[in-house]
């Protein structure tokens, strides 16, 4: 099939944010287990595109990530972060603020 998986996990973080970056390698983890049935997108809510340019290099993530410019995060009602959406193929969204454990339990 042409698509890449089962679900997407929107992540919402910023450069500024240290419980993100720390859960950075986790994601990185289970992306390199699951990142067949799950595509990854971080989306940052930083101000400064200069903080977020940084910081995405830093981190190198090995899928897609934006600086959310059009007011994504207010769209998805986000308060704090980390905070991580499970989305699937069509756009629905499965799970609010999840976590890496509960994605896993969905993938069984």
């Amino acid at each position: 099939s042409s698509t890449r998986g089962k679900y997407v996990l929107i992540d919402f973080w910023a450069s500024w944010c240290q419980p993100c970056r720390k859960a950075v390698p986790a994601l990185k983890k289970f992306y390199a287990q699951h990142g067949k049935q799950v595509e990854i997108i971080s989306i940052s809510i930083d101000k400064k595109k200069a903080d977020w340019l940084k910081a995405n290099t830093d981190e190198n993530f090995p899928w897609p990530s934006f600086l959310d410019q059009q007011e994504i995060a207010n769209a998805y009602s986000v308060k704090a972060i980390p905070a991580m959406f499970l989305l699937d193929t069509k756009g629905n969204i499965v799970a609010e603020q999840v976590s890496l454990e509960q994605v896993r339990e969905k993938l069984k």
